[in-house]
């Protein structure tokens, strides 16, 4: 983030950087144990239906509250303030994932139960320097290897 002017300002806002990028840390890892059957959590496609369906009921609503307890908390537009940071990248990327997972395995999104991450969500996927990312071929690959159970 420093190359990039992404990192903040000051020493408190640079905590929260590491602080939100620790949290959707989690998330991801989370995320890909279950994904990826050599890493033995869901071993089999049959493992990974049940595991992704207690997962997306319950596992990640409770990364989704604390990301949303957070924006209320702090009341800022984005994760570290009212700028884009570091995190914010990680944090949209794993709700990209997200929504893409809910649609693989057929179920409703959650995130309109946290309105304050959804709103993150949308406000992030509209800012003019990433539409053209948006917008090509490279922002529609794959999200995971093709070992993965979802990608």
């Amino acid at each position: 983030g420093k190359k990039l002017g992404l990192d903040g300002e000051g020493s408190d806002t640079q905590l929260k950087i590491v602080q939100v990028a620790m949290q959707v840390t989690d998330l991801r890892n989370t995320f890909v144990n279950m994904s990826y059957p050599h890493l033995k959590v869901s071993r089999t496609k049959e493992e990974f239906d049940a595991n992704v369906e207690k997962y997306l009921d319950s596992g990640l609503q409770i990364h989704y509250q604390k990301f949303e307890e957070w924006l209320d908390l702090y009341k800022t537009k984005f994760f570290c303030g009212d700028s884009v940071t570091s995190p914010d990248f990680h944090v949209f990327e794993m709700i990209d994932e997200h929504e893409l997972l809910f649609k693989f395995v057929g179920k409703k999104t959650i995130l309109k139960k946290f309105p304050k991450l959804a709103n993150f969500y949308d406000e992030f996927k509209k800012l003019p320097e990433l539409e053209e990312y948006f917008e090509s071929d490279l922002y529609k690959l794959p999200c995971n290897a093709k070992i993965a159970h979802f990608f």
